[in-house]
């Protein structure tokens, strides 16, 4: 059964839970005991059944109805297993939504289609963060239909409302599906629902399992994969394959180092094989003169290696105003940050950019960023996972970014900008 990877994003009290509570039940995932646990609790806090209490398991969530972090759920589906990710909608808790989010192949948004609720700011940087983060196919449920009547002008003011954005930040239409659904009343999930016969689409599951993703990390071309550090001094590494292959025997580029090794045994999941690919993890043999460190190292073929350097220009969201001392976290692997400079920043909720000011706590930036060591430099475009990277300082998370474009081997940017 295939995994797929789903990011839920959207506002708090836009039904994320429910959501997830309700596909729990309709598709058998849940149990009876689980269900009856969730009865209980709804009837001691004096509320009708709440499917959200299916998914929470913190008694202030129940209380507060606010999810407090990152929670997964898989709900099984055709020849498919579906792992949603609940992320936190609210902003103080915007990091979680980050960590979840970046796990993610597809997105689905929710908004809330009850009067006075609808498309918000959150909305909108949530959107701005899924695709900054590489997630390009998006699938917008429309809830609470049932609380605006089932209307079909309620699901199309919210489509005309977030259309124009969508494109705006970059997601390309013909990627985007929108579905009108009630997640407290299971209405449009699993079957076409009767009360909404002016929608002529699939329902929700069956058009999640139709928006394929576009991993640039399942893709074939040259052989590109990440180490995580040493299983067994002085040969033998773990890592994952992020494109292409890695076969026994064959010559491989280990950077920002630039040793050229030759690749012994390979084992994944304890098992030994001749090759590995996407999205594998593995244990490696290399052959060669290993450098002390190698976390955060990339192996690539030697014909066609991407580019190492210090600088870099990426587009960053921060959680928290940069300071002085912080450090680049890609891969499992950091290194420090010898200076930043904003070349624009750029309001989430409109895209807009204004030359030269810093960035605020929720909001994003064009950045230039010098290192203290050197690293792989590639960009969303060749690959998204080794592109992105989180700045840190000692109090914890600063920023989310993605390398824009690659300074150091001849950026578009001169140097006066």
């Amino acid at each position: 059964m295939r995994l797929k990877r789903t990011a839920l994003l959207g506002q708090k009290d836009h039904g994320k839970s429910t959501l997830l509570g309700s596909l729990l039940i309709e598709t058998g995932a849940a149990s009876q005991a689980r269900i009856r646990e969730a009865r209980r609790a709804s009837e001691q806090l004096g509320r009708k059944f709440e499917p959200a209490f299916i998914l929470d398991s913190f008694s202030e969530e129940r209380e507060d109805a606010m999810t407090v972090d990152t929670t997964r759920a898989q709900v099984p589906f055709g020849n498919m297993a579906f792992e949603f990710i609940d992320v936190p909608g609210h902003e103080e808790l915007m990091s979680n939504m980050l960590s979840g989010a970046s796990y993610a192949d597809t997105a689905l948004l929710l908004v809330s289609a009850a009067p006075s609720e609808g498309i918000t700011d959150q909305t909108k940087r949530h959107l701005f963060v899924a695709k900054l983060l590489g997630i390009d196919r998006l699938t917008v449920a429309v809830n609470k239909m049932d609380v605006a009547d089932y209307s079909r002008h309620a699901f199309e003011s919210v489509v005309d409302g977030l259309s124009g954005f969508l494109e705006k930040v970059g997601f390309d239409p013909s990627h985007v599906r929108f579905v009108p659904i009630s997640a407290y009343n299971a209405q449009n999930l699993i079957r076409s629902s009767a009360f909404m016969p002016w929608y002529g689409g699939q329902p929700l599951m069956q058009t999640l399992m139709s928006l394929e993703s576009s991993d640039i990390a399942a893709g074939g071309g040259a052989c590109l994969a990440t180490v995580q550090g040493y299983i067994e001094r002085p040969r033998v590494i773990s890592g994952r394959v992020l494109s292409g292959s890695v076969t026994r025997g064959e010559k491989v580029l280990l950077l920002p180092a630039g040793k050229q090794l030759s690749v012994g045994r390979i084992w994944v999941g304890g098992t030994e094989r001749e090759r590995t690919t996407p999205p594998e993890s593995f244990a490696l043999e290399l052959l060669g003169d290993l450098p002390v460190n190698v976390e955060g190292s990339v192996i690539c073929d030697p014909a066609s290696p991407p580019p190492v350097g210090q600088v870099m220009i990426a587009v960053a969201f921060f959680l928290n105003p940069p300071t002085q001392h912080m450090e680049l976290v890609s891969m499992g692997s950091s290194t420090g940050v010898k200076s930043m400079d904003f070349l624009e920043a750029i309001d989430p909720t409109t895209c807009n950019t204004v030359p030269g000011q810093s960035a605020q706590p929720l909001q994003a930036a064009i950045i230039r960023i010098a290192l203290e060591s050197p690293r792989v430099i590639v960009t969303s475009d060749e690959q998204r996972e080794l592109a992105r990277f989180v700045l840190r300082d000692s109090a914890g998370l600063v920023a989310v970014a993605v390398v824009k474009d690659n300074w150091s081997a001849g950026s578009s940017h001169s140097s006066n900008s």
